[in-house]
């Protein structure tokens, strides 16, 4: 939705009317751009059906920042009580924030997940370099590099330097256009309660204890290595990083339109992978291991956090 400014006027404020000439009173007022606070912030899916998945949640949490991320948006449509106690933890850390999204299912396509998405990159602009969009059972990987910054360096050297981009104050040309959203490929990983800890490479020891809270614990990414061979081609069951200033509509794969000449990088197989943990089974699949390059980071963490909610994690 867009409409025409006065030349030379600054709008204070904005509203939205079925019937224009009726004067409209659900005035908001515009927030101008400020200092950017943050590189990464992520934006999951709405939350839904009861959605129950403590440990599922805390994983992408503690993984997430592993890798970069600096806030969370979170759409409440509907969760467990277990799961808005963990949130509620977070969110008193200042690292979620948790909007309630009760929209009508009915007259909205699958809980307003686009909607949600867009409101989320939007509400991000000029307060986060990039966001990330992702479901809490997806994980964007880097295969060689310790974060995501590192791997979109290395996705577009040519073309700037992330560590030290600023935005610019002329929107570039369409012959200069540059990339305003990086999609990466997704592959399904197993979600099976097994594992077959002899096949573990040995460069990725785990010790006795390790192995026993992994299983106790449910920590997933850990100890299911299992992938499909099949790796999805970009714009399918793809995930992506968007410069939300640049984005005009994104989707739950892509972004749709630009702001300005942008285009979507395609980030290769070789360098990043999305894992996403919706498998139960995996008939020949691939090991992957590269998960396990974070296990030092992220089994204590995990931990750490289960530690917190005795009540929610005490059987496992």
């Amino acid at each position: 939705m867009q409409c025409s400014l006065p030349v030379n006027k600054r709008p204070t404020h904005v509203s939205v009317s079925f019937q224009g000439n009726k004067t409209a009173t659900n005035r908001l007022q515009i927030i101008y751009p400020g200092t950017l606070i943050r590189n990464f912030t992520v934006c999951y899916s709405v939350l839904h059906s009861g959605y129950k998945s403590t440990s599922q949640l805390i994983q992408s949490l503690e993984m997430n920042q592993i890798l970069g991320a600096e806030h969370f948006v979170v759409y409440n449509y509907s969760i467990s009580p277990a799961v808005d106690q963990i949130l509620q933890r977070y969110q008193q850390d200042g690292l979620v924030t948790v909007l309630p999204w009760p929209l009508p299912t009915k007259q909205s396509w699958y809980y307003g997940q686009m909607s949600a998405l867009n409101d989320c990159v939007y509400r991000n602009r000029n307060i986060s370099r990039f966001v990330v969009v992702v479901d809490t059972d997806e994980f964007v990987m880097p295969k060689n590099h310790s974060n995501w910054m590192e791997m979109i360096a290395a996705t577009s050297p040519q073309e700037y330097d992330v560590s030290t981009f600023v935005h610019s104050p002329n929107p570039p040309k369409k012959a200069s256009a540059k990339t305003g959203c990086f999609i990466v490929r997704s592959s399904f990983f197993s979600t099976s309660s097994e594992t077959n800890w002899t096949s573990f490479p040995p460069e990725f020891p785990f010790s006795k204890e390790e192995k026993n809270n992994t299983i106790k614990y449910n920590i997933l990414v850990l100890h299911q290595l299992l992938r499909s061979s099949e790796i999805y081609r970009a714009k399918v069951k793809s995930k992506y990083i968007a410069r939300p200033e640049l984005t005009h509509t994104c989707g739950i794969h892509f972004v749709h339109t630009f702001t300005y000449f942008m285009r979507c990088s395609v980030v290769s197989h070789s360098i990043a992978l999305v894992h996403h943990y919706r498998k139960p089974t995996m008939k020949g699949g691939i090991m992957d291991t590269t998960m396990l390059r974070f296990k030092s980071q992220l089994y204590p963490r995990v931990l750490k956090k289960y530690k917190l909610f005795p009540k929610i994690f005490s059987s496992g």
